[in-house]
């Protein structure tokens, strides 16, 4: 007997958005082995080679990840000379990341195998529905985000 109200199990929002996610980083996994990233440290790399600098707060908030983490993953990151730290000159409680020319390289080799992953990804959706379920996507999280009064990744 099913919950009274309830959509069936398989149809429950939170399982398909888990079930699409896992099914999108089946593929991605094996690029970031290879390259030795885990998935965390590579949205971090990702957010900071489309910023010139960000404060870790930003990219936690950017990453949807928890600001320890992020410290954690930027520390990782910079012990293998892909990003730096550095001290905010205006507010010294403030610390600043910033992509090295050896991450951004990491980023350059990664990305021709994620751009094949994202066509394969979409090659079943014609460009009108993937543009319309990426702009859903992001409605539905601004949307509860807003609502719920913080991004996610400041309030994990």
């Amino acid at each position: 007997p099913r919950l009274e109200g309830l959509p069936a199990f398989e149809w429950s929002l939170p399982l398909l958005l888990l079930r699409a996610r896992e099914a999108v980083m089946q593929r991605f996994r094996p690029i970031l082995a290879e390259f030795d990233v885990t998935e965390q440290q590579w949205r971090v790399l990702r957010v900071l080679a489309d910023e010139s600098e960000l404060a870790i707060t930003q990219v936690a908030e950017q990453c949807v990840l928890l600001g320890p983490s992020v410290t954690r993953i930027v520390k990782a990151l910079e012990d293998r000379e892909l990003v730096r730290r550095r001290i905010d000159g205006g507010d010294r409680r403030r610390i600043l990341v910033s992509i090295t020319g050896q991450g951004r390289d990491l980023v350059d080799a990664v990305t021709p195998q994620s751009l094949a992953v994202y066509s394969e990804l979409f090659a079943e959706l014609d460009s009108l529905d993937t543009e319309r379920l990426l702009a859903q996507l992001e409605t539905l999280a601004v949307s509860l985000e807003t609502r719920n009064g913080a991004t996610i990744g400041r309030d994990l």
